[in-house]
């Protein structure tokens, strides 16, 4: 019989992960209508902003507020203080999702920067480039959490390591 251990949240959080980015499908489907070439600049930019930080609001607020997505809840598992004690505080979940999050400003800048130079969103040349490459850095960034959460016995990742923070089974 497997011992119950309260930092083995590999797999959850990985399951997490999945069903948190499910919600978001919605957004990406509406992303196709809203960012269509006809569209304004003034339904386009409110949009990008939104549709560019919406999770990183859910996933900030979640994290305060009970500690757990959806995904983690699900799983049963809660991000808390370091110390094991007591929920993070704003600051602590904006600091675990500050990577994401300046990553997703920089893109959002930038489109910006495009949209209003070329007047409409295109997802082609330029705004092409610019995903494409902030979706390499988002990757890398991923890449880096799973293996830095093998590497202490915690399961600590480097997020949980910028906000002193730990992910624990609450079976």
């Amino acid at each position: 019989m497997k011992q119950f251990n309260k930092y083995d949240t590999f797999t959850p959080r990985l399951y997490a992960g999945v069903i948190d980015g499910l919600l978001v499908i919605p957004i990406l489907l509406l992303d196709n209508f809203i960012l269509s070439e006809s569209r304004s600049l003034t339904m386009v930019l409110p949009w990008l902003l939104f549709s560019y930080s919406a999770f990183y609001i859910y996933t900030v607020v979640c994290h305060w507020i009970t500690g757990q997505t959806l995904g983690k809840k699900v799983m049963k598992i809660q991000v808390m203080d370091v110390s094991e004690k007591k929920k993070l505080t704003l600051k602590q979940a904006v600091l675990r999702e500050s990577i994401y999050i300046v990553v997703e400003i920089v893109l959002l800048v930038s489109l910006f920067l495009v949209v209003l130079q070329t007047g409409r969103y295109q997802l082609t040349g330029t705004t092409l480039l610019i995903t494409t490459a902030f979706q390499y850095a988002s990757l890398g960034w991923f890449l880096i959490e799973i293996i830095s959460l093998w590497t202490n016995k915690k399961r600590r990742s480097v997020q949980d390591y910028l906000a002193d923070s730990v992910v624990l089974n609450i079976l």
